[in-house]
């Protein structure tokens, strides 16, 4: 499943920003802001998910739940190196 296509957990994350595909199509990372379950305070996170078939909206990846895709958010540690992967070469749903 294509990275733009997943918005789950959707009572959790919103504002899905900029994403990135590795270039065998593998995973992807992806912006987003995160409710923290603690506080029910909005942070940015990013997201990372191993697809499936990009072509295939029916191969949902990983992490999925009841037969949602879904993001997985990546500790604070590995932000600020997602985060410049996807400044260098992410994408946009526009």
């Amino acid at each position: 499943m294509h990275p733009s296509l997943v918005t789950s957990p959707a009572r959790r994350i919103r504002n899905l920003g900029r994403w990135y595909i590795d270039p065998q199509g593998w995973w992807s990372v992806r912006e987003l802001e995160w409710m923290d379950d603690d506080t029910g305070q909005w942070n940015g996170a990013i997201g990372c998910r191993w697809n499936g078939d990009l072509n295939d909206p029916t191969a949902i990846g990983h992490p999925n739940s009841f037969n949602n895709a879904t993001w997985f958010i990546l500790p604070e540690p590995f932000h600020q190196m997602a985060a410049a992967l996807i400044a260098a070469a992410g994408k946009t749903d526009n």
